[in-house]
């Protein structure tokens, strides 16, 4: 699968500096957590279930 069709089921509800949220395909909404390390930033994502 091409990245851009993996991002095409991805909505977005929230962004913010150390973490984010958003929905995958109508499933449950999910949390990625950001931080930056020696200038690279850096996001987790550890569920993403379809719902």
């Amino acid at each position: 699968m091409a990245l851009v069709d993996a991002w095409e089921r991805i909505r977005v509800i929230r962004i913010g500096d150390e973490e984010s949220r958003f929905e995958n395909n109508g499933g449950k909404v999910t949390t990625a957590r950001h931080t930056t390390v020696e200038g690279h930033l850096i996001t987790l994502v550890t569920d993403v279930g379809s719902g």
